[in-house]
């Protein structure tokens, strides 16, 4: 990588001295540090600027192409800048300017940091220099100097920053501040101004001919989101996770993997330029992959933080988990995996997660000094096998949500927005869950909206009304409440004040729960968001724009109550108790559409399935699916306990 060369010019005349010419270029250079140190930048300084110290530059064949900014500290006027040549100021003529620079094709921008260079701009904005900055009037040296500061600042300092990203932030910081710019001007005008007096903003960007590579080219690359902005790629997802001196055995994956894999990859150190990445950068990364790839070796003790700040944020068990032992030293990372994820705590695809030997697909591989060999020898051959399957379980998930619950169903249907409390009350066996999924696609939620989740009975951080109410507060306000009092009350104003539908759903309520569910969901939560509804109505005129559905899953047989039955047609109460079992039309019908997909995948689909036809029809609908997968493959089993039955 060859870094992006900035010139910096300037001619301080003695009969016309500059005092902040040597700030300005000490702090463009202090601003473009990062991106030197980095090998993204260098600068050129020329002083005494003139076309003979100008050509200088531009044929030398090591850094001419790489040119791609000029910086001008000086006098001008509407028609030339001054140089000087052997101590004597001389003009630099603006036709002879555009004349000349029009022709250095790799420039992207020209900064005129002087008095009444927007003319100037302008000629070279139009003879094809792609981004021209200069002013619209006189401009005081300390301004001139601190406008300089911040666009580099700007521009060498955040990665993804465009030129012209850059100047407009710095024109709203100095306009939304202008108590910053200085009341007494050194002017940079070639000839004496009028007395000193406030400025409006003068600096002016050109870029009507710049082409879209130029209008997004950065000084510093931008972070890399691969994965996040690929959200419509139907490839196989991937976030290696790996130690950065192992990066080569990642490298294959990368180059190779999309073409023979139907992957798309994104490394940890490749998010920002093999830089560290921040907590947000890796969360974004993660939260958009469906398969988090561990590169196990000594050096992987570098991702404790993110894989701890994974932990925290319970991210281990939402993603699949592959594995791979690089060499003998992995057992530091072994001793570090196992010391953070819990291997009681059930995975997607594993369970055990901590003895990691023993995951889904724990991919071993022997010490190879070709990276080459590695890539074919494991990824090509163990990889493609185990995300395949992935697939075929997607489809399957799919494939079960369309088993309709029409009798369940029946009394949710899209249209006037409602108030809606439903109890799902039923045992273990039934697909409570997968019925929430349902009812939201049947009201015409989108899938993007999230389905909120507080599960009850076995959460150690709720034992009593206020902790449960407490936990409810948290996760709508993303705060601590200041009034314990209050709480339910605010709870139920920021749900009716959300401008999207909301579901809620309060999950396992057992029989040691019960009385929670009684005093906190119904005396408290559910009257005030019902009071607080009608005397919205009543006052206001207030009407529903979203559907709001809160639900309450019960896995027990013992009965729970529902809340009084009002005269308002916006609030419904609904109970759906048991789920019925799944009937043998229905079945048919799904056999019918699916037979062929799934003959594709195990040729002993056709005569399993038959030979559970009978412990599928009629059954619970939970224990439907899983003889339904059980007929395609029994590594399909789990699925039914691990995804499809997933909250969102």
């Amino acid at each position: 990588m060859m870094p992006s060369i900035i010139i910096i010019g300037h001619a301080n005349i003695a009969s016309a001295p500059l005092p902040q010419v040597g700030e300005e270029i000490d702090s463009i250079q202090n601003a473009l540090n990062k991106a030197r140190q980095k090998g993204y930048a260098d600068w050129r300084e020329v002083s005494d600027f003139s076309f003979k110290k100008l050509a200088s530059e531009f044929n030398d064949a090591y850094i001419s192409s790489q040119i791609r900014m000029i910086h001008y500290i000086g006098h001008s006027n509407k028609e030339a800048i001054i140089s000087q040549q052997n101590g004597v100021p001389t003009l630099l003529e603006k036709e002879d300017l555009v004349a000349y620079l029009k022709n250095q094709k790799n420039l992207k921008i020209i900064f005129l940091n002087s008095c009444y260079s927007g003319e100037i701009a302008k000629e070279l904005s139009n003879a094809g220099v792609p981004i021209v900055v200069g002013t619209t009037d006189k401009v005081g040296d300390h301004d001139a100097s601190l406008i300089a500061a911040k666009f580099y600042e700007t521009l060498g300092g955040q990665a993804g920053k465009t030129l012209l990203a850059a100047f407009e932030e710095t024109s709203i910081f100095f306009k939304t501040n202008p108590a910053l710019l200085s009341k007494q001007y050194h002017f940079r005008g070639l000839k004496s101004p009028p007395h000193a007096q406030n400025q409006e903003f003068a600096w002016e960007i050109y870029h009507e001919n710049a082409t879209e590579e130029v209008q997004k080219w950065c000084l510093l690359p931008p972070k890399k989101y691969i994965l996040s902005e690929a959200s419509d790629d139907s490839r196989k997802k991937v976030f290696c996770l790996y130690g950065r001196q192992i990066k080569e055995y990642y490298k294959p994956l990368q180059l190779h993997g999309s073409a023979q894999l139907d992957v798309i990859t994104n490394g940890v150190w490749d998010i920002n330029e093999n830089e560290t990445p921040s907590f947000e950068d890796f969360l974004a990364e993660w939260n958009a992959a469906n398969f988090i790839l561990h590169f196990l070796d000594g050096n992987y003790g570098e991702l404790r933080s993110y894989i701890q700040f994974a932990n925290e944020k319970n991210l281990l068990s939402n993603k699949q988990h592959i594995f791979v032992k690089i060499d003998d030293t992995y057992e530091l990372a072994k001793t570090l995996i196992s010391s953070i994820f819990d291997e009681n705590r059930t995975f997607p695809s594993s369970k055990g997660i901590g003895n990691w030997l023993k995951t889904l697909k724990a991919i071993e591989n022997t010490l190879s000094a070709n990276p080459m060999d590695l890539f074919q020898k494991v990824f090509c051959v163990e990889l493609p096998l185990f995300l395949e399957l992935q697939i075929n379980e997607n489809t399957l998930v799919s494939d079960l949500e369309s088993l309709d619950f029409e009798q369940e169903k029946k009394n949710f249907i899209a249209g006037k927005p409602k108030l809606f409390f439903t109890l799902i009350e039923g045992s273990i066996d039934c697909a409570q869950t997968l019925l929430v999924k349902t009812i939201k696609k049947r009201m015409g939620v989108a899938s993007n909206v999230k389905i909120e989740s507080i599960k009850v009975a076995g959460n150690q951080s709720i034992s009593n009304e206020l902790q449960l109410i407490g936990s409810l507060y948290s996760m709508l306000l993303k705060k601590f409440p200041s009034n314990f009092q209050t709480m339910a009350s605010e709870c139920a104003q920021a749900i009716l004040d959300r401008k999207e539908p909301f579901i809620l759903v309060f999950d396992n309520i057992d029989l040691i729960s019960a009385n929670l569910y009684q005093s906190a969901i119904l005396n408290q939560f559910w009257a005030e968001i019902t009071q607080l509804y009608q005397q919205r109505s009543r006052n206001n005129g207030y009407q529903l724009q979203y559907p709001i559905m809160i639900f309450v899953l019960n896995y027990d047989t013992h009965l729970l109550s529902l809340p009084l039955t009002t005269d308002d047609e916006a609030i419904q109460i609904e109970k759906i108790s048991p789920i019925t079992p799944l009937s043998e039309s229905e079945f048919n019908q799904w056999y019918g559409q699916k037979e062929m997909t799934y003959k594709k995948i195990t040729p002993e689909f056709e005569l399993n399935i038959k030979n559970n036809k009978t412990q599928i029809v009629n059954a619970r609908r939970k224990t439907a699916m899983i003889k339904i997968c059980e007929s395609i493959s029994p590594k399909f089993v789990r699925i039914i306990e691990d995804q499809v039955l997933k909250l969102s």
